[in-house]
């Protein structure tokens, strides 16, 4: 502080050009400065979701009805929620995904409702993975085995939020 204020005396002492120097020099810490507070400040407060679509075969207020309905799907997690418990049986953000999803599950006889949720960037990163792998190798064989992992790291996920 010492350093600060004997630097301050000479620039507001000195000669006309120093004056200049010096309030310049000034000018661009204190942005600086006030630039990284605002900046670091803005990313504690900001967190990057991003908005996708989940497969939801049915809300339950009753935890039984809800683990009878989870013992009845082929692939599924039970998640509460707004005082309900849900289940989910896939998620996705591709569009082409989702038809082939609806379609699956129809062929099943499973009645979805879609429904937007928020997810992490870190799942979000996940997902896109799962869905680079159903595009490169479109197996029904696979849709369960898949859709259980991405459920999996989904409940993994809001367990670290």
């Amino acid at each position: 502080m010492t350093i600060f204020l004997k630097t301050l005396w000479y620039i507001l002492n000195g000669d006309k050009m120093k004056k200049t120097i010096g309030l310049i020099i000034i000018s661009i810490s204190l942005g600086i400065g006030f630039t990284f507070f605002f900046l670091n400040k803005q990313n504690i407060y900001a967190k990057e979701e991003y908005m996708v679509y989940v497969f939801q075969a049915g809300a339950y207020q009753d935890f039984e009805n809800a683990s009878q309905k989870l013992n009845e799907v082929p692939v599924g997690v039970m998640v509460y929620d707004e005082g309900l418990y849900k289940i989910y049986l896939a998620i996705y953000k591709d569009f082409n995904l989702i038809n082939t999803m609806v379609n699956y599950f129809k062929k099943q006889n499973i009645d979805i409702y879609l429904k937007n949720i928020t997810i992490s960037k870190q799942f979000f990163k996940k997902l896109n993975n799962y869905e680079k792998l159903l595009k490169r190798d479109n197996n029904e064989k696979q849709y369960d085995s898949i859709n259980q992992q991405i459920l999996n790291d989904y409940l993994e996920s809001i367990k670290n939020d």
